[in-house]
């Protein structure tokens, strides 16, 4: 009992890190300023390949990426998340550039209730009538924010789609998620080179190099996008899925913090539409706190 309370502790410890990194990262791509979005992604990609490698040495597991890569199947579906997460990458970088932090965070506060629209409309699961009350206010959460900013909130639906797409993909595919983001990084490798290439060659040339504060935090982001990762595995093996989707909301919660602390403008109506967004979030959470706990007293 001992042993897996201490196991429990790890993967709540494990999932806080994992979602703190990820809620704390536009705070690290705001002090990149300096740097083009196009330049700080390309380098992302890149320093993400040794990370990732580094991994799998420790894991033992480094013949893995190539194995998954040489199964046509596989292969096509790693190209298929690639994209997907690359695209995802690219927009949130961008929008942190462009000060739209906020709208960031929205995106990931509706991704849960996309995840389950998705097992909805491809895996042929059912929702429970929490579940349903929870979109029918996100939904008008959405629609709210609409109507404050005058227009649709295309980031946050964007980043929502691209993640949401990007791990269904990966739920079709038998590999680790080390693995696969291994496997994903060095697709979009020669995509990232040749950006940076077209950036020193023909564009206004490279940060890398010239200052020596950003060049570090650079080299960085490679670690920066996988340490996240194996933390989030390490809890996904140690805690109850009901806790990991409470834990989950950290990441956006410390997103739009931030983007208020640095000063973006959350007016009555943005508020009032997260407001109605965060209710739905919170029924949610309570029916699959629910729903855990019934799967849990029922007879085995």
């Amino acid at each position: 009992m001992a042993d897996e309370r201490e196991r429990v502790r790890e993967g709540v410890l494990s999932g806080i890190g994992a979602y703190g990194m990820w809620g704390l990262l536009p705070l690290f791509l705001h002090a990149l300023a300096k740097v083009a979005p196009v330049e700080i992604l390309g380098w992302r990609i890149i320093w993400s390949v040794p990370a990732a490698f580094m991994i799998l040495a420790v894991q033992k597991e480094t013949a893995s990426v190539w194995k998954a890569l040489r199964s046509p199947r596989i292969a096509a579906l790693l190209t298929g998340s690639a994209l997907l997460i690359g695209f995802n990458w690219a927009l949130y970088v961008w929008a942190v550039a462009e000060a739209r932090i906020v709208e960031a965070s929205l995106g990931y506060f509706l991704n849960p209730l996309v995840n389950a629209a998705l097992g909805v409309f491809l895996l042929g699961e059912r929702l429970r009538r929490g579940q349903l009350l929870a979109f029918a206010l996100a939904a008008a959460g959405v629609a709210m924010q609409a109507w404050a900013i005058g227009g649709v909130p295309w980031v946050a639906l964007a980043l929502c789609a691209s993640f949401a797409a990007y791990g269904y993909t990966r739920r079709l595919m038998p590999v680790s998620g080390s693995t696969g983001f291994a496997a994903e990084v060095v697709l979009l490798a020669p995509v990232a080179a040749l950006l940076l290439a077209w950036l020193a060659l023909a564009g206004p040339g490279l940060q890398f190099g010239t200052l020596p504060l950003e060049t570090v935090m650079l080299v960085l982001t490679g670690p920066a996008t996988a340490i996240p990762l194996i933390l989030f595995a390490m809890a996904a093996q140690r805690v109850r899925f009901a806790t990991l989707g409470l834990l989950q909301f950290l990441a956006p919660t410390l997103q739009f913090s931030t983007g208020v602390a640095l000063g973006e403008p959350v007016d009555a109506g943005r508020l009032a539409s997260f407001a109605l967004i965060w209710v739905g979030v919170a029924v949610y959470l309570a029916d699959a706190v629910l729903a855990d706990r019934a799967a849990k007293a029922q007879p085995s």
